[in-house]
């Protein structure tokens, strides 16, 4: 039986970027199930919530560099992301590394989400305070909900520029 190496951020917990100094970095987990034969690291289960997936989220001003980072790791540009109001969909610039370089991560775009390179039902995605790797399933409740609020906001908007407008009429009439 063949022995699966450690994560790549359990043996080197804090890479240093020749490239780019002064990058932070921050071991973080996820749970998962039912992972893939072929899943390359040894893992450790935590009973029925799951398999922790260990990664490093980097956060750095700017591009990410070259240097640093395993597929599954995030890089965070904060100088580029609405730090602020990034919980308010404000703008977050995210870098997700893959089996062979970062890619920039398009928002939340459901047509082209970026998946985890070990994982095939895990995809960068923000979350309410955060973000991270999520499964799949709750990024379909999160768009539907979402959704729904951009309809219902589309239809109260809608609805303040028909009465305007008819505020408006009204007060030409003299009436």
């Amino acid at each position: 039986m063949t022995s699966k190496p450690p994560f790549p951020c359990i043996i080197n917990p804090s890479p240093k970027s020749v490239l780019q100094p002064g990058i932070y970095c921050r071991q973080d987990f996820f749970l998962a199930q039912n992972l893939p034969a072929e899943f390359p690291y040894e893992t450790q289960g935590m009973g029925l919530a799951g398999v922790q997936i260990h990664h490093l989220v980097f956060d750095g001003p700017g591009l990410p560099p070259d240097d640093i980072g395993d597929p599954g790791d995030i890089y965070f540009d904060f100088v580029h992301s609405d730090i602020v109001n990034f919980g308010n969909n404000g703008k977050l610039v995210l870098y997700a590394r893959t089996k062979h370089s970062w890619i920039l991560w398009p928002g939340k775009d459901l047509t082209n989400l970026i998946q985890h390179p070990h994982l095939p039902n895990f995809f960068l995605w923000q979350k309410k305070k955060g973000f991270g790797w999520t499964h799949a399933p709750n990024i379909d409740g999160w768009a539907k909900f979402a959704a729904e609020k951009a309809k219902r906001e589309k239809a109260e908007t809608a609805a303040k520029m028909d009465w305007e407008k008819f505020r408006v009429e009204v007060a030409a009439d003299g009436l």
